[in-house]
């Protein structure tokens, strides 16, 4: 059985990760996967060096986020770009990893594959991903174009079923490989942050991004060095310059040098879970953070917010702490708790690898989405005419598109104009200023060149009627005189 998957990205965060679990596990005796990225990257030579088919196709986010939506390339080139990789490979499924790209749903519509969208983010309320139709159009399309959509967590399975009926959608949690992401293994992390045994090192791992919440880790690091509690925070993940440079302005600011580190991104995650005491997540939204369960399965206690996910993966009190997003002191008063109970930390770590084992392996993902491959490619479907329903479809989409490009284009020059209606404002009242200034020195310099008019005038009418007496006398001289 053939599965085309099209990924959204060729990076390797949440998503990419759990998708690459899947690629990795799947009975290769049983299904044959080919894999569709919009770029190069590490996904796709992770993937190409396990003999699998790697094509690039063009996407664009139809859920504005990390990369812009510009209509550059229209949907109807982009589609036509998948279908002529569907011809060639002529896939019986064809599964869409995450819900902001629609190219892979429209191409097998159009050729009558069964699909599966796997959705990973909560885009109710999300600070950064903003579906560019409203949500309800974007989720009845979701469901229009998919025989079936799996959910990583309730949490998003409970945005979406206001529209999409619930028999269509499954809960398909991510699954961790427990022998990558086993307790003790071999680190130098500790020697590399200059930690001595007794120090405390609490880590999060995740793209330097608005919705991870490290604003929040940073106002709890601050109430920790404030009351003495020696931790060290390692934030670990890529992000945009400006969002790096931003966090590291916060570090600076706050006087955290010596008490948070920034470690960029970086590929030894298990050997940096290894070495660490507690882990943090922050995140205001998080629909299922993938890193959490590779740090429970490590044994390693976890404080996370109430933001998604974490509700589902650990249980409060036993294998970790949950408290409210956006709450930086409940987040410092659970970390300090954890600091200084060594035992605690003990307990709750052997309690996470016990809930991962029963509830979050890699075996029961994987066996989940093969039972799913294997009941859709028993289904039917007629190729939809896309001159019937696709079509019109397509087309309302791309004049979002170009109605998006055009507000943004707008909010733009709005804000240049305030810019330079600011600038002209502040050189306006320079020029008042300046012409006040100028009234006063010229008001000075008339008092001045009065006083010194008069000083000069006094002895120069002296002086006049001294040559008009040598006047006369030399007039009355003879020639020869003169």
């Amino acid at each position: 059985m053939k599965v085309l998957f099209v990924s959204h990205s060729a990076f390797l965060n949440g998503a990419e990760t759990s998708l690459l679990s899947l690629l990795s596990n799947l009975d290769r005796n049983e299904f044959e996967p080919v894999l569709v990225i919009p770029c190069e990257g590490e996904l796709g030579k992770k993937v190409r060096s396990m003999g699998i088919t790697v094509y690039i196709a063009n996407q664009e986010w139809w859920v504005e986020g990390c990369y812009s939506i510009t209509g550059n390339v229209s949907l109807h080139n982009r589609v036509t770009d998948l279908l002529a990789i569907i011809d060639i490979e002529n896939p019986d499924i064809v599964h869409t990893n995450t819900s902001v790209v629609i190219e892979g749903a429209i191409a097998a519509a159009i050729r009558g594959i069964p699909h599966i969208w796997h959705i990973h983010e909560i885009l109710d309320n999300h600070p950064r991903l903003r579906p560019i139709l409203p949500h309800k159009i974007t989720y009845s399309i979701m469901s229009k174009l998919s025989e079936r959509i799996a959910v990583v967590s309730r949490a998003v399975r409970d945005q979406l079923t206001e529209v999409i009926p619930m028999d269509k959608m499954e809960i398909i949690y991510n699954g961790v490989d427990t022998n990558r992401f086993r307790p003790n293994l071999d680190s130098d992390i500790r020697d590399e942050l200059g930690l001595q045994s007794e120090d405390v090192l609490a880590v999060a791992v995740g793209s330097v991004i608005k919705e991870k919440g490290y604003d929040n880790l940073l106002a709890a690091a601050a109430l920790l060095k404030a009351r003495g509690t020696r931790v060290l925070t390692a934030i670990v993940g890529q992000g945009e310059a400006e969002g790096v440079q931003e966090l590291l302005a916060s570090i600076t600011t706050l006087g955290l040098k010596s008490h948070v580190k920034y470690l960029g991104y970086r590929t030894d995650i298990p050997e940096i879970l290894s070495a660490t005491d507690i882990y943090i997540l922050p995140s205001v939204t998080d629909a299922f953070p993938f890193v959490v369960l590779e740090a429970m399965s490590m044994g390693k206690p976890i404080v996370a917010t109430k933001c998604g996910g974490p509700s589902e993966m650990l249980v409060d009190g036993e294998s970790g702490f949950l408290v409210e997003t956006n709450d930086p002191e409940a987040l410092a008063a659970k970390i300090e708790l954890l600091a200084k109970d060594p035992e605690l930390q003990a307990r709750m770590g052997k309690s996470a690898i016990r809930r991962v084992k029963s509830r979050f392996s890699l075996e029961t993902f994987v066996s989940r989405f093969s039972s799913a491959y294997r009941q859709l490619a028993l289904s039917s479907k007629l190729p939809l005419d896309k001159n019937g329903l696709l079509a019109p479809m397509m087309e309302l989409y791309q004049k979002h598109v170009v109605a998006e490009t055009f507000r943004k284009e707008g909010q733009a020059n709005k804000e240049l104009i305030h810019n330079l209606q600011q600038i002209v404002a502040e050189k306006n009242e320079i020029i008042i200023q300046n012409e006040a200034r100028i009234r006063e020195l010229e008001l000075r310099n008339s008092e001045l060149i009065s006083s010194l008019s008069w000083r000069i005038t006094a002895p120069a009418r002296g002086a006049a009627a001294f040559l008009l007496d040598t006047k006369k006398y030399f007039t009355n001289c003879h020639d020869d005189d003169k």
